[in-house]
């Protein structure tokens, strides 16, 4: 039998948190998680101030992050939602390209990082790569290799 989750949302339903200041990226992006998960609650933030707010109210099991926020940066505010809920999963989403943000967002607790050219052909596999590592830290497996 399929019983709600905690959240009253079927099993396998995550909850998503979009932080994304241009309007157009975020209903994008939003678009597309919504098709891939459809029984999902998905929040949008345009700032940072609206993200930690959502981050309270919901508690997402993943946050697409954009780098770039009008009252904040993306990276920095990895780790304030980290230390919010560890378990939280967060996947830059970003038009900088470079190892050294990759390699920063990944120093700050980020699982991964996603160039905004390369959303629709990368974005759904490191959710799902995402999540799953999520859930085997919440049954205490070993973090994958």
């Amino acid at each position: 039998m399929n019983l709600p989750n905690r959240d009253g949302l079927p099993p396998g339903s995550p909850n998503f948190l979009i932080v994304e200041d241009h309007a157009a990226m975020r209903e994008a992006v939003r678009r597309f998680v919504a098709a891939a998960y459809p029984t999902s609650v998905i929040a949008l933030a345009s700032t940072g101030a609206q993200a930690l707010v959502e981050m309270g109210a919901m508690r997402p099991d993943l946050v697409l992050m954009d780098v770039h926020l009008p009252d904040a940066n993306g990276i920095e505010l990895t780790v304030q939602i980290k230390a919010v809920s560890d378990t939280t999963q967060v996947v830059i989403l970003t038009q900088s390209a470079g190892l050294a943000y990759e390699a920063h967002a990944k120093l700050v607790g980020a699982f991964g990082y996603v160039h905004k050219e390369m959303i629709f052909t990368d974005l759904i596999s490191m959710v799902e790569r995402a999540l799953a590592q999520r859930d085997g830290h919440r049954r205490g497996d070993a973090a994958p290799a």
